[in-house]
């Protein structure tokens, strides 16, 4: 049992709940307040303001509530408003124009936020409440756009010994172990970015549905595999370093492949990829595809362009909105899941930084959406993997480092039961190729 040896208990079973012990919000409360409005809002000429409101009421107009709006601009806010009096009756739909006017000055994405507000204090809730909101798009984010890395006339010099391969510009310095064919340092004006290898993940911490649905042991090739090298080459080309390696990841009988093209900015363009053996019928579906990295623990701020503030994935991201977010990365972690699991992914990012106090570290991008997560824990540290083994979150000790995942794709979270029903198939990753292209690059 949690409290004492000898209460009887069958592990974490029926331990959860849409709040938690502490009448918090967990993650997933955010979906399921988002999923039971009773104001909708949907586009109607919504490049000229014009929405339509639907209130689903049976017997309640929404005079006692306000709409709040805000336009953002690549997820800042630019514009504001609100409309006092909505005269909606119950089960009825009224077009209303929001004062946005001409939205052509903006740069880039534009987002419409919209909020339903108490005009009084109700019972328990105070004024201002959010009863209801919606995020309605403008002008869709162009990633491809922002996919490049700068042209510097210089060139960097590739060079090594026996042991590593190296890539140096004028105040950065890059190793590849040709051991295993990873990037594994990375040293940005006398600091160190990475210093642990820079390498494809499939993995995740379990989660409560994961061992429910017993992924432990059906997903288990994927769960901590062997990555064989078989290639490494490298090259200089035009004004850029490119290093190229192959892998072959344990019994599932895939390659993976690496390639870097690095400038002498430092910033390096890569791709990962995932060619699977066709005659293999028998390989399980994959966790996640994409990428892990580590970096010094002076590195705990994370910024990013996406869907916050709390944690959400594949199959549990309507509630959050998308929008420019800066926080801890000991915030990322939810402290209240009664076991340590896989926690702190945003997904939709168009951009993700691992920053100091100061502002420099890394920042990654796709030509793609994509999801990320920075925590102060390794993933042995998290993934337990077994429903009777129980670790709570608050028996956690922070790692004098940032662990960042990224990847093109994470498996949905599930949520249908706990028991077996696994996450829905549009949000399973089945055994396939796969193509990840990011770019890693320094800020400060």
């Amino acid at each position: 049992g949690t409290y004492n040896r000898y209460d009887p208990s069958d592990g974490i079973f029926v331990c959860n709940g849409v709040f938690s012990g502490r009448r918090n919000y967990h993650p997933h409360t955010y979906e399921v307040r988002y999923q039971y409005p009773s104001i909708h809002t949907t586009p109607a000429d919504i490049n000229n303001g014009v929405v339509e409101i639907y209130n689903e009421n049976f017997f309640k107009g929404l005079s006692d509530y306000y709409l709040e709006w805000q336009l953002l601009s690549n997820g800042k806010a630019v514009k504001s408003g609100q409309i006092r009096d909505l005269n909606v009756a119950p089960q009825t739909k009224v077009q209303l124009k929001l004062p946005i006017g001409n939205t052509a000055e903006f740069p880039g994405e534009l987002l419409l936020n919209i909020e339903y507000k108490l005009k009084e204090s109700a019972q328990l809730l105070p004024a201002g409440h959010v009863v209801a909101y919606d995020q309605l798009s403008l002008r869709d984010y162009d990633a491809k756009s922002h996919f490049a890395i700068a042209a510097p006339e210089d060139t960097p010099v590739l060079g090594g010994d026996f042991n590593y391969i190296t890539v140096d510009g004028p105040d950065w310095h890059i190793e590849f172990n040709r051991s295993n064919g990873f990037l594994d340092k990375y040293i940005y004006k006398g600091r160190e970015l990475v210093n642990q290898a820079l390498k494809p993940q499939f993995n995740r911490a379990l989660t409560e549905n994961d061992l429910g649905a017993g992924f432990a042991g059906k997903y288990s090739v994927w769960r901590y595999p062997n990555l064989a090298l078989k290639s490494i080459d490298t090259k200089q080309e035009g004004n850029v370093v490119k290093v190229a390696s192959t892998h072959g990841v344990g019994s599932t009988g895939a390659i993976v492949a690496l390639t870097y093209e690095i400038n002498a900015a430092g910033e390096i363009k890569a791709c990962e990829t995932l060619t699977a053996d066709k005659n293999r019928k028998d390989v399980s579906n994959l966790f996640r595809f994409g990428m892990n990295l580590v970096l010094p623990a002076r590195y705990n701020v994370v910024e990013f362009y996406g869907k916050g503030p709390f944690e959400n994935y594949a199959d549990r991201k309507s509630a959050a909105t998308v929008g420019h977010y800066k926080q801890n990365v000991d915030e990322q972690f939810h402290q209240e899941y009664t076991r340590t699991q896989e926690s702190g992914t945003h997904s939709d990012l168009r951009w993700w930084r691992v920053t100091d106090l100061s502002g420099q570290g890394l920042e990654i991008v796709s030509d793609g959406l994509f999801s990320a997560s920075a925590l102060p824990y390794s993933m042995a540290d998290i993934d337990k993997g077994t429903p009777t083994e129980v670790m709570s979150p608050s028996e956690l000790k922070k790692r004098n480092a940032t662990y960042v995942n990224f990847e093109l794709k994470q498996m949905g979270v599930g949520g249908v039961n706990s028991w077996g029903e696994i996450p829905l198939p549009q949000y399973m990753i089945p055994y396939d190729d796969y193509r990840f292209n990011f770019i890693i690059r320094p800020i400060e």
